[in-house]
């Protein structure tokens, strides 16, 4: 007949085992070292971690293209206010290319109450949109809800 052993002699045979057989102290050391270092590495190339300096690189960047925006869009809708909106967009557009973000720069398109000097990113970008609009009938944008006619 077979004997069954206990769950206490079976645990201490498991022990004795084990105790035979595990890694030293210096071996856990290492493997918890090279783990960090794996999810560090990971992390850091495809995880999408950055660093402080790079998120506030990150952060500038983002927030210099929405005031370009900010400020193109307010140049548009200004360059476009008025009567004689077609004139001066038949103007804009018999000036060369090269020169159209100068013009809007000296004319003030492009700097807004507040600041100090013209935002050239946000020239190129309103004279982008204006080279883009078509001369005719319903030329102008629409000014929006905070214009009362």
């Amino acid at each position: 007949m077979i004997e069954e052993k206990s769950f206490a002699q079976r645990w201490e045979e498991w022990q004795r085992r084990w105790d035979d057989y595990s890694p030293s102290k210096a071996l856990w050391l290492w493997s918890c070292v090279g783990s960090a270092i794996l999810t560090a590495a990971i992390g850091f190339t495809s995880g999408g971690w950055v660093t402080r300096g790079s998120a506030e690189s990150m952060a500038m960047r983002a927030a210099d293209i929405a005031r370009a925006e900010l400020v193109a869009t307010a140049c548009v809708r200004n360059f476009a206010s008025g009567p004689d909106f077609e004139a001066r967009l038949a103007a804009f557009k018999e000036v060369g290319e090269p020169n159209r973000e100068s013009m809007l720069q000296e004319k003030g398109w492009v700097t807004l109450a507040g600041m100090d000097e013209p935002l050239a990113t946000a020239a190129s970008l309103c004279a982008d949109e204006l080279a883009n609009m078509e001369l005719g009938p319903a030329t102008a944008p629409d000014p929006g809800p905070d214009s009362s006619s």
